[in-house]
């Protein structure tokens, strides 16, 4: 009787043990894909603000280009030439 309830209880425990590494692998899968979109979406973030700062310096430099010229309304002239 002794043994029928260890062969049972090991029987369980041998058809359970496949259901953690379906779990496991699972969860790490869902884990290395949300590293890697918060990697994706971070350097997007680098890379948008980069390129905002570098455009809000070019419109800087053309509207100090602009209003050095010697003309009636500084800065209209050449900004309707656009």
């Amino acid at each position: 009787m002794k043994t029928d309830q260890n062969f049972a209880a090991a029987r369980r425990k041998r058809t359970q043990s496949g259901f953690s590494l379906f779990g496991l692998t699972g969860s790490a899968t869902v884990l290395l894909v949300m590293v890697g979109l918060s990697v994706d979406l971070g350097r997007m973030f680098i890379v948008k603000n980069q390129l905002q700062a570098f455009v809000y310096g070019g419109e800087l430099q053309h509207v100090a280009d602009c209003s050095h010229r010697s003309s009636p309304e500084p800065g209209r002239h050449q900004l309707n030439k656009l």
